[in-house]
């Protein structure tokens, strides 16, 4: 919450900021509460914020390939089951189709 004090007779407006909703802000956004103090963290908001854009790319990129490996591995798991136990028994005689 800002809390603006205006001094009519100097015509000085003073904004001051919370640091307890700067901490609440800070565990609830992360490296979005520096949008808070924008004015003095301007350069840490945007570092943040482009690390953020990167590592979601990069993350998002290996829960496809985890993704793809698990459907593999079941897809596996499903067919070696299917098969005959006669297949196994026999691998040297079973003929290729």
């Amino acid at each position: 919450m800002t809390v603006t004090e205006i001094n009519k007779k100097a015509r000085i407006i003073t904004n001051h900021k919370s640091r307890t909703i700067g901490i609440i802000l800070a565990i609830f956004f992360g490296g979005f509460a520096w949008l808070y103090t924008y004015k003095l963290d301007k350069t840490k908001f945007w570092i943040a914020f482009i690390m953020y854009i990167l590592l979601y790319s990069i993350m998002s990129i290996l829960v496809e390939i985890i993704y793809i490996s698990v459907l593999i591995t079941a897809a596996a798991i499903i067919d070696m089951s299917r098969k005959p136990n006669d297949m196994f028994v026999n691998y040297d005689k079973w003929k290729v189709k």
